[in-house]
């Protein structure tokens, strides 16, 4: 790493101080700890598709019948291997990005219907805790290019953290026009 700064007397500059740092060290700890995150996130994908394939197939009642109440711990089972699935794929997509690895797969997409879909996901989480859920756009459709499951994920991270610090009222996911640009917030 080099730095350039100029070196004054008064309003005369003097010289020029060039300092340099070798990173080396730094650059090698950054890529051990994106290997490890990498390694340790794959590696925790396969048990946890076991366990949630597990689950599914009992919840489906392919093993035989199950109570109301065992339906219930199961599901909410089976909700927090989802949620751990999601975590994990955030941990690796952060990984991707610290290593300039991160793929896009950008495609044509109508963002209002895709967001309205999204929405609908979340409203019986929503009317569960007494929250309205609704969206406000400044357009009726937009089509943009873009990665169809980042954006998925994007909304769905949104809401969900929404819905989780939110303890009255409702959530609305706003959506204008900024110059070239479109803009959303929650």
């Amino acid at each position: 790493l080099c730095s350039v700064c100029p070196v004054k007397a008064g309003p005369d500059r003097i010289g020029t101080a060039i300092i340099f740092r070798d990173i080396t060290y730094e650059k090698e700890i950054d890529n051990m700890k994106t290997e490890f995150i990498s390694t340790v996130s794959h590696e925790m994908r396969t048990p946890l598709a076991i366990t949630k394939e597990g689950l599914s197939l009992i919840l489906d009642r392919i093993t035989g019948n199950i109570t109301e109440k065992q339906e219930k711990i199961l599901s909410t089972a089976q909700d927090n291997i989802d949620r751990l699935g999601r975590l994990i794929n955030n941990l690796l997509d952060v990984s991707k990005m610290e290593a300039g690895k991160m793929e896009l797969h950008n495609v044509r997409l109508d963002i209002v219907s895709l967001t309205k879909k999204i929405i609908s996901d979340f409203e019986l989480k929503a009317k569960n805790k007494n929250l309205h859920l609704r969206m406000s756009f400044a357009f009726d459709q937009a089509d943009v290019f873009a990665d169809r499951d980042k954006v998925i994920q994007i909304f769905t991270n949104l809401i969900n953290n929404a819905l989780k610090f939110t303890g009255e009222g409702g959530i609305e996911i706003v959506g204008k026009e900024a110059g070239d640009f479109l803009e959303f917030a929650g």
